[in-house]
């Protein structure tokens, strides 16, 4: 049984994979208890949306980077991200009272307990089974008491059970806080590529439904935020991998054929992209009953995301590449153009009332992506065995 539990945390990285899905369930808790359709919905996935983002954005790539680069000290990145969390909360709670933040400040504090530390910590605690599983039971009865009170503060207050775990294990300290208030600065910048190359690959699907915020609301944000949901859980899979691939490489500490690298993760990347958008494709209607209580996807706009899914998981396939050579600043500028365009796009389409906006945007934004992707890694791929002779592994 032991053994299971550690193939289970350390191989298939399960509390990290389960958290990205938990992230996204409270949004699905609120489908089936308010129901499509009604005024509240939208509002409330509205605040949930941006308060993600936010999270995300105070939690600044720390895990993945843990995994690329061992370049930040664990229990001061647990400092780090209290801090950062800590000053937002305080802008929120300022724009709360001129009416600029209306009810923000619950679920941004319930998302970076529930979600950001969470991803933290399972990062960290990946060779630890018992702390892993006790991480991920807390996030799960967290998540129950929600769906049964719809109440961020009461949810919040049991996924505070995931600090009492670390300070047992001596990761939250005085010591290590006040190292972080010192270096808070520092810590934003050392690796800061690698935060920003992770910060723009992984919340692509949160820029967008952050920025549709401003731009809709009522039941076309809902059916946004089932299309872009839907899409990033058909990566849930790529995201196992990957991480499972990179903390391999870092143990090894071997050099690699860069080709047969891309190559491999390629082939994986679209095989499991195909799988998922066929399974999309095909279960749409029953994936939108199960996940959000009806199902608002047409059958078109499901083939059409079932594309993007195939377009990104080709993405998927170059990051072996650019990270492992140790180019996160080509990730950083692909993905930065890419999320311009698609962001630029939508407001343009939105406002000229043309429809399926943030299908298509989202469509030429990633396509962009992969030919930029391709372009540059095929360029790096053909450089003379002088100057690319073999991949050196992070770490």
């Amino acid at each position: 049984m032991r053994g299971l539990a550690r193939t289970a945390v350390e191989r298939l990285d399960l509390a990290f994979t389960l958290g990205r899905i938990l992230g996204l369930a409270p949004v699905l808790v609120m489908s089936h208890r308010i129901g499509v359709g009604d005024p509240d919905l939208s509002g409330a996935t509205e605040r949930y949306q941006v308060a993600l983002f936010l999270s995300t954005l105070v939690l600044y790539g720390a895990p993945q980077t843990y995994l690329v680069k061992l370049g930040i000290e664990r229990k001061v990145a647990v400092h780090h991200l209290a801090i950062s969390a800590g000053a937002l909360a305080t802008v929120i709670l300022v724009l709360d009272l001129f009416d600029l933040a209306e009810g923000l400040l619950a679920p941004f504090v319930f998302v970076v307990i529930f979600r950001s530390y969470y991803l933290l910590f399972a990062t960290i605690w990946r060779d630890d089974p018992r702390s892993s599983l006790l991480l991920l039971m807390s996030a799960i009865l967290s998540l129950i008491v929600y769906a049964v009170t719809l109440n961020y503060w009461a949810a919040g207050a049991v996924s505070l059970l995931s600090l009492v775990i670390a300070s047992g294990r001596g990761d939250i300290s005085l010591r290590y806080l006040r190292v972080a208030v010192r270096r808070y600065a520092w810590i934003l910048t050392r690796n800061a590529s690698y935060f920003v190359a992770f910060l723009l690959q992984q919340t692509f699907g949160q820029v967008l439904l952050f920025a549709y915020a401003f731009l809709v609301s009522g039941d076309p944000y809902v059916v946004a935020t089932q299309i872009v949901y839907l899409y990033t859980l058909a990566f849930v899979g790529h995201g196992m991998v990957f991480r499972y691939y990179l903390s391999r490489l870092r143990r090894e500490r071997r050099e690699v054929d860069p080709r047969r690298v891309v190559l491999r993760n390629m082939l994986l990347s679209i095989l499991l992209g195909t799988v998922s958008a066929g399974c999309l494709v095909v279960l749409r209607v029953p994936m939108g009953e199960v996940l959000f209580g009806s199902s608002a996807i047409t059958r078109s706009d499901a083939l059409l995301v079932g594309a993007l899914v195939i377009i990104n998981s080709i993405n998927f396939g170059w990051n072996a590449l650019f990270l492992s050579i140790r180019r996160p600043q080509i990730l950083i500028a692909v993905s930065m153009v890419s999320t311009a365009v698609t962001l630029a796009l939508l407001v343009v389409l939105e406002r000229s009332e043309f429809g399926s906006a943030v299908i298509l945007s989202m469509s030429v934004g990633l396509t962009l992506q992969a030919i930029l992707r391709a372009v540059v890694g095929v360029r790096l791929l053909r450089q003379s065995p002088k100057v690319l002779p073999s991949v050196t592994l992070p770490g």
